[in-house]
């Protein structure tokens, strides 16, 4: 790397027609992202506790808890395409906001076993929760999941201000998940800031009567961010 050059200066976004002459001058060419702040919404620290969450409890978010179904069941033992299509029309439905709902029409045609299925994952935690954790540790042990979303113990390479913003209500990522991630980053000694907002959900604005308060603390958030962007 001692006889590599930049293209214009160290700290500049190089033009393409110089990256082009660059690479026709003196062959590859390789780029670097500085990043001088983070803001994360609605994080998590542990997937598996995001999982747990959501498929634990019948008042979670369900269009997230579907969401999740739908890819597990495709993978596990209990694979029925006519469930896919119901948990997709459910999705859709939720996600696209249809003014006549499709799931109805899927529930009347389809089969008594499948329906059966259906009803016991939108009904039964239990069944929900060892279905998604037989799923889940069967590609655990071939891709490794537990470590590639541990993101709490990938924080060491970090060198800038992290902002945190977590819905204190959010019932799709618990805000714990926020917090965890903030302890973990001050106890390694990297700089950051954690804001739990009574105005966020999970990432979507509400109007409560904590507006204008909880939107004074979202600024200062948000602009403690933007002046280390600005550093």
């Amino acid at each position: 790397l001692a006889s590599w050059h930049f293209v214009r200066d160290e700290w500049a976004v190089a033009p393409v027609v110089d990256i082009k002459q660059a690479i026709y001058e003196r062959g590859p060419v390789a780029a670097a992202v500085c990043v001088n702040s983070a803001c994360l919404l609605g994080a998590f620290s542990d997937f598996r506790n995001v999982l747990n969450f959501v498929i634990g409890e019948n008042t979670t978010d369900d269009y997230a808890r579907n969401i999740i179904l739908r890819n597990f069941l495709q993978r596990s033992r209990y694979h029925d395409s006519n469930v896919i299509s119901l948990l997709t029309a459910a999705i859709e439905d939720n996600g696209f906001k249809r003014k006549t709902p499709q799931l109805p029409h899927y529930l009347q045609s389809a089969p008594a076993s499948s329906l059966h299925l259906y009803k016991k994952l939108q009904t039964n935690a239990d069944f929900r929760q060892k279905l998604v954790h037989q799923v889940f540790t069967e590609i655990d042990q071939a891709e490794q999941w537990s470590e590639k979303f541990l993101l709490a113990g990938k924080l060491d390479p970090v060198t800038f201000p992290v902002t945190l913003i977590h819905g204190s209500h959010d019932n799709v990522i618990p805000a714990s998940e926020s917090q965890s991630l903030h302890e973990e980053l001050s106890h390694l000694g990297k700089p950051g800031a954690l804001l739990l907002s009574r105005l966020l959900d999970h990432g979507d604005l509400t109007i409560n009567l904590d507006l204008f308060s909880e939107l004074d603390k979202l600024a200062r958030s948000f602009g403690s961010f933007i002046g280390h962007c600005q550093q």
